[in-house]
C-alpha cells in the first residue's frame, strides 16, 4: 500500500515509484533516499531549513501532549471515519508533530497513514513517537503543494492549522477521497488575546470552498480549558501571536500564573467530485 513503510511514494527528482532497499528509498534511476535513524525520510530535495524552526517545533510537541487539545483531536478522528467511504490511506498535510494524525488512527484502525511537512524536527519528533508500532505512520520531510505520491492514492488528506493544498489533494484523492481542513474559530484562545492585547479580536470565520470539492459538513468543537503557567509558554511559543506581540506585551502574558481561555475549532470536510 502506498505510504506504508515508505513503499510507493514518488522520487522528488525523477517521479518514479520509491522502493525499500535496506535503510533507503530508492527509484528505477538509482535516486537514493536514507532513512533516518528515527524512520523517516528526506524527501525535500533543495528546501533544507524551511518550515518551522526547532524551538516552535518542540513548543507545539509538548503542548499538545499536555491534552488541551484532545477533544478536537478526537474529533477529526470521528469525522474523518464517519465520512470516508472506504478504508485506505491517510494523508496529513502540513502534519507537524504528528499529533493529530494519531489521534485520527484510533477512530481508522484499518487505514494506513502517511504525514508529510517540511519542518525536518517536527518530522523527527512525529517519527519517534511512532517507532515499535506494528501499524506505525510513515512521515517524511517534503512540501505539501507537491506531494510524493501517486494520483489517485489516498482514501482522505487533512489539512490541520495549516495552508490548505486543495489542488493537489484532489491530485492525489481517490474518485470518493474526503478533504478534511481543521481551522480556528471565531472565539480560539480568546483568553490568551485578552491578555496580549488592549484591543482583543475575533478570528474570521469565512465560508471555505474549492474547485472540484463538496461541502459534506462542518462541525464546530467549543470548550474551555485552564491553560497552566509551564504550558502557557510552550502554547505561546507555537503560534504566531509569538512573532507578532511586543516585548511589553510578551513581558505581560508571562507575568501570568496561567489563565482561563475558550478554545473554538472549526472542522470543514469536503468530497471529491468532477470538474
Amino acid at each position: 500500500m502506498t505510504g506504508r513503510g515508505g513503499e510507493g511514494l514518488l522520487c522528488p527528482l525523477c517521479k518514479g515509484v520509491l522502493s525499500r532497499e535496506g535503510g533507503s528509498l530508492v527509484c528505477g534511476k538509482a535516486h537514493r533516499f536514507d532513512l533516518s535513524a528515527e524512520g523517516y525520510v528526506n524527501l525535500a530535495v533543495g528546501k533544507s531549513g524551511a518550515g518551522d524552526n526547532r524551538a516552535m517545533c518542540r513548543a507545539r510537541r509538548d503542548f499538545l501532549v499536555a491534552g488541551y487539545y484532545r477533544p478536537f483531536a478526537e474529533g477529526i478522528g470521528r469525522a474523518l471515519a464517519a465520512a470516508m467511504a472506504t478504508p485506505g490511506v491517510v494523508c496529513d498535510a502540513g502534519c507537524g508533530e504528528g499529533y493529530y494524525l494519531r489521534a485520527a488512527r484510533e477512530f481508522l484502525p484499518t487505514c494506513s497513514f502517511i504525514g508529510f511537512d517540511l519542518a525536518k524536527d517536527s518530522i523527527r519528533f512525529a517519527a519517534k513517537a511512532e517507532r515499535g508500532r506494528e501499524d506505525a505512520a510513515f512521515f517524511a520531510v517534503a512540501g505539501i503543494f507537491d506531494m510524493p505520491l501517486p494520483d489517485a492514492s489516498c482514501a482522505a488528506v487533512t489539512s490541520v492549522f495549516a495552508p490548505v493544498p486543495a489542488e493537489e489533494a484532489r491530485r492525489v484523492l481517490g474518485e470518493t477521497g474526503v478533504l478534511l481542513v481543521a481551522r480556528p474559530g471565531a472565539r480560539h484562545l480568546s483568553g490568551m488575546k485578552e491578555i496580549l492585547y488592549k484591543a482583543p479580536y475575533d478570528n474570521p470565520e469565512k465560508p471555505l470552498s474549492f474547485p472540484g470539492f463538496r461541502l459534506l459538513s462542518e462541525e464546530r468543537i467549543f470548550y474551555r480549558a485552564d491553560i497552566g503557567k509551564d504550558d502557557m509558554k510552550n502554547l505561546f511559543y507555537m503560534t504566531p501571536y509569538c512573532y507578532k506581540t511586543a516585548k511589553e506585551d510578551a513581558e505581560r502574558f508571562f507575568a501570568c500564573g496561567g489563565f482561563f481561555t475558550e478554545l473554538d475549532f472549526l472542522i470543514s470536510l469536503f468530497r471529491k467530485e468532477p470538474l
